[in-house]
């Protein structure tokens, strides 16, 4: 199986969104859960910039609810931490651009795997917080 961008993408984003479940002691976040981070923030931004989905909000609220996200999941975020996460960010966002899929596919499969996240992000926006 060819793995695409758009694939790995996916694959970080599942991975992000069942860490969720797995409550530890603070500890130094690794490059791995960076990338968890970027890939739910890429793939927040691609799709309201591309698949017409003007009720994710800026990225300042994405960001912010990645961030207290991480912070449920007892993520130490300080030190480079958000330095890392908008370079893997700038990364991936520039790498499903790049996705040989055309952008309907891209919408969709994005659109699926991203839904939990993004319900965060518009109940954050909601909410005032």
């Amino acid at each position: 199986m060819k793995h695409t961008w758009l694939s790995m993408t996916i694959l970080s984003l599942s991975l992000a969104l069942l860490s969720g479940c797995q409550q530890q002691p603070a500890k130094k976040v690794t490059a791995d859960k960076v990338e968890q981070v970027a890939a739910l923030i890429a793939s927040a931004e691609w799709l309201r910039d591309h698949c017409q989905r003007s009720d994710i909000p800026p990225r300042s609220v994405v960001e912010e609810t990645a961030t207290i996200m991480a912070k449920e999941r007892g993520w130490n975020i300080s030190g480079t931490f958000q330095q890392d996460v908008n370079n893997a960010v700038q990364r991936r966002y520039l790498a499903i651009s790049k996705d040989t899929l055309v952008n309907n596919q891209k919408c969709v499969q994005l659109n699926q795997v991203a839904a939990p996240f993004i319900h965060q992000i518009t109940a954050l926006s909601a909410s005032g917080k």
